[in-house]
């Protein structure tokens, strides 16, 4: 039922109930949740992304009323890179206290050392972070919410060779479970893609030596021979280190890492080691990682992670603290499915029943990392992209790798594999995708048409890509736009051996307004495009945080509150304005013979890039400029009241209610041709559904005093005009108030 019409039920109530008390419920004890990290010492900055990842989820479910009425409540421990402290507060956690689940720890080896008490104690963890195999394998309470290390070293080794094209490298990996994984991951991939290994390294930071073996690593590779690359399978803090001594000592070898590169950590531990932490793109630009959360690419409900990451800690999200909100975000999930009523083993066990279940594509949880559902081992099935810093600033790569599922929908395979377009690789094909980073700066919204549920909007959109693409294939949802056919573009150039071509856009764009809070509505105004025959294994739209200046803080809608129509148009607001990728999708066989066969995956994918504009009209004008033709009729209304109500003067008393009813549906009439003709009441008409039933009531009221006056019953008269007179006013005050409750 719409808001409004609860107001007037609310409003017609009031006439016959009494407000009664009712006895509080008895307060639910708390659900509590672990967190463990290194919330101190040397890593304590990745351990508070974990934490704030996980706050904020939980705060997001607290707000909402928590789970089954019981807040949610985050006990925090402290593990800094120790396995024997490690060991001790995971037995803490088991045995001592009231979480029914994990989440953590950072290292993988670590998260062994407190896998096999979970285990043994019977309490589910999840991790973020934690990528050796042996943390899940042989666990069955233990899931994470990315990927392995094998398919991180596999595809980072296909990578480097298939993407990348060298022919040779060298491997720098942490002597823990982390980079032993990763590195042999790497190692045997290597050995199928004609990927020589001239050297590896092992240094472990536990050990005081580490600067001795790093710098010793940079002087042999100085000293030569070198091979063509270098891949880091190092925690963050080393992998920063050795990237400082090989660009100091004049060294560009190209480097690509392991997920540890591609967390929001990574050039701040760069910068650390630097004079001055202003250099450290000239430090970290060209090298590429694997990562689970890069912004660029990330879907709109990401972006809200992201917008209220940043309100909420005052600084961007990274990969870590997105894992972390999804981890927590998964668990809550699974959690609001548990009988909540038995006891702290019953709900533990319930939980880890309940992440088994996740097992297939549709049953996936939807996080801002992706679609997340779990193989037998509990591993998430969500391969990770790659990325490259642009100077500081981490986005996504030019190239990605992407599975095919589905090998029998592609004509002429084996040319795709022969011309390098598709990479055949351990049984699975892989396509090269490509990624067009496109932006957009908004000038103005200029008008907006809410009879024909059109915008006009004057903007600059531009694309930066590395292969050739046909933009004339390119289209805008919701606009008779064309690229390259109606227009030119502005700017066209390669820089960097980038193609770069800029348009400037002033065009209507249709959207479908919905009305049903009119006049407290809030509009969404959007301006989609896709390649119309490219799919997302093909073609990636990202948006350009670069382009736009995203990473140096400037956002879109501070730009366009500045500059756009909207400063000087008092019937809008702005509330919000987001840019960003996502996917479309759509059931089609395509005619292709391939796929008619029963239960084929028929569903294509596509990449979208969208802008969202949020406006929200300016009730307060709106009510002050039309409503005040209302405001006279409630006036003369109540006047009616204090109308003595024998001879002439009834008549006038009953021709001014029926003609104030008449001017209300008059304006009723004249505000929904204000409208397109969409078929249902919006809040306005209910607020006119008052309007009658109030003046209805003075009508019925001024009939009742005149025949109690006519029969002589003065007291009744009276009575009933007093009546009249107080329950009028206070209607239009509940009234007010309601719509003040709801839409303040």
């Amino acid at each position: 039922m719409p808001k409004a019409a609860l107001a007037l039920c609310f409003c017609l109530l009031s006439l016959g109930l009494l407000v009664v008390p009712y006895p509080s419920a008895q307060a639910r004890p708390p659900i509590s949740i672990a967190v463990i990290g290194p919330m101190s010492g040397k890593d304590k900055t990745s351990g508070q992304a974990m934490l704030q990842g996980v706050r904020l989820q939980v705060e997001s479910v607290n707000q909402q009323g928590g789970i089954q009425g019981r807040r949610i409540e985050i006990e925090v421990y402290d593990n800094r890179h120790d396995a024997t402290l490690a060991r001790k507060q995971a037995r803490k956690i088991a045995k001592e206290s009231r979480c029914v689940a994990v989440i953590g720890h950072y290292y993988s080896s670590l998260s062994l050392e407190g896998g096999r008490i979970y285990r043994d104690a019977g309490i589910p963890a999840v991790t973020g972070s934690a990528t050796a195999p042996a943390v899940t394998e042989g666990n069955d309470w233990y899931f994470r919410v990315i990927s392995d290390n094998r398919l991180q070293g596999r595809l980072s080794a296909l990578y480097l060779s298939g993407v990348l094209e060298h022919a040779s490298a060298g491997i720098v990996y942490e002597d823990d479970a982390y980079g032993r994984t990763l590195k042999s991951a790497f190692v045997s991939a290597s050995e199928k893609l004609d990927l020589s290994i001239s050297d590896t390294w092992s240094i472990s930071s536990l050990q005081a030596n580490v600067p001795q073996k790093l710098q010793a690593i940079v002087n042999r590779l100085v000293e030569g021979p070198r091979p063509e690359a270098l891949y880091l399978a190092l925690l963050d803090q080393e992998a920063a280190d050795i990237v400082r001594r090989l660009r100091d000592a004049g060294l560009d070898i190209p480097i690509l890492g392991g997920d540890s590169l591609g967390l929001g950590t990574f050039p701040h531990e760069v910068a650390d080691g630097l004079q001055e932490p202003g250099q450290v793109g000239d430090y970290t630009q060209g090298i590429y990682a694997t990562t689970y959360f890069i912004r660029d690419i990330a879907n709109r409900k990401a972006q809200g992670f992201s917008r209220e990451f940043i309100s909420r800690f005052g600084r961007e999200p990274d990969a870590l603290a997105a894992t972390n909100f999804d981890a927590a975000g998964i668990v809550l999930s699974c959690l609001a499915q548990a009988d909540l009523s038995g006891d702290k083993s019953s709900i533990r066990r319930q939980l880890r029943q309940a992440l088994q279940s996740i097992d297939e594509p549709h049953q996936a949880y939807p996080g801002v990392t992706g679609q997340i559902y779990f193989d037998r081992n509990g591993n998430a099935i969500n391969p990770s992209p790659f990325g490259v810093y642009v100077r500081d600033t981490f986005v996504s790569a030019p190239v990605q790798l992407t599975p095919v599922h589905r090998p029998d929908s592609i004509l002429d395979l084996q040319k795709h594999i022969h011309t390098g377009n598709l990479l055949a690789f351990e049984n699975s094909l892989y396509r090269k995708t490509d990624v067009v980073y496109t932006g957009i700066d908004i000038n103005e919204i200029l008008h907006i048409d809410q009879k024909k549920e059109t915008f006009t909007a004057d903007l600059y959109l531009w694309f930066r890509h590395r292969n050739p693409l046909d933009f004339s294939k390119i289209e805008l949802f919701n606009s008779d736009v064309l690229l390259d056919q109606d227009r030119d573009p502005v700017e066209a150039s390669i820089v960097d051996g980038m193609s770069y071509r800029a348009y400037r856009i002033k065009a209507d764009f249709h959207e479908p307004f919905q009305f049903h809070s009119y006049p407290f509505d809030t509009q969404t105004l959007r301006i989609r495009l896709r390649h119309k025959e490219h799919n997302r294994e093909r073609l990636i739209f990202v948006a350009d945080d670069i382009g736009m200046q995203r990473h140096r803080g400037s956002s879109l809608l501070a730009r366009l509150k500045e500059h756009s129509g909207f400063k000087g148009d008092n019937k809008w607001k702005l509330k919000n304005i987001v840019a960003y990728a996502d996917i479309g999708s759509a059931d089609s066989t395509l005619g292709n013979p391939r796929l008619f066969k029963t239960g084929a995956e028929t569903g294509i994918t596509y990449s979208r890039f969208n802008v969202v504009a949020e406006i929200e009209r300016n009730a307060a004008s709106y009510m002050f400029k039309n409503m005040v033709p209302l405001f006279f009729i409630f006036l003369l209304g109540y006047a009616m009241s204090f109308i003595f109500p024998e001879g002439p003067p009834f008549a006038a008393r009953l021709n001014l209610g029926v003609i104030l009813l008449l001017t209300t549906v008059s304006l009723s009439l004249m505000t929904a041709n204000q409208l397109p003709n969409i078929g249902y009441l919006v809040t306005l008409d209910y607020v006119y559904f008052f309007v009658y039933f109030w003046l209805i009531l003075g009508i019925l009221a001024t009939i009742a005093v005149r025949s109690a006056y006519f029969h002589g019953r003065l007291a009744l008269q009276h009575r009933l005009e007093w009546i009249i007179r107080i329950i009028q006013p206070v209607l239009l005050l509940v009234m007010v108030g309601l719509l003040a409750v709801i839409y303040g």
